[in-house]
């Protein structure tokens, strides 16, 4: 674990950019047959979040490596029984897994 210690301005904003990616990932209606909860997708998009800022790459990025991976359009079409692996994928996730 790192001891990383983030400053209040950092942390503002870090949770700015979670609610704007929480919000584009919730700006469709979920599809039908999806379980993905609205707990699992701002859990998703902290991370997400958290991932780019670590890499030090847009969201967007990480975003879309999230959905090539997956084979969806967007990340609330991915079934609630992949979210553990969502979870997993962005924990382990690496620049060298964009896709280009």
């Amino acid at each position: 674990m790192s001891d990383k210690i983030i400053d209040p301005k950092t942390q503002a904003a870090f949770a700015k950019r979670t609610e704007e990616i929480r919000a584009l990932l919730m700006d469709t209606a979920p599809v039908e047959g999806s379980t993905m909860n609205a707990l699992e997708l701002t859990s998703i998009s902290s991370l997400l979040s958290f991932a780019a800022y670590d890499l030090q790459i847009s969201e967007a990025s990480v975003l879309k490596a999230v959905t090539s991976h997956f084979s969806v359009q967007k990340v609330q079409h991915i079934s609630r029984e992949f979210y553990d692996d969502v979870i997993r994928f962005l924990v382990d996730f690496q620049l060298d897994m964009l896709v280009n």
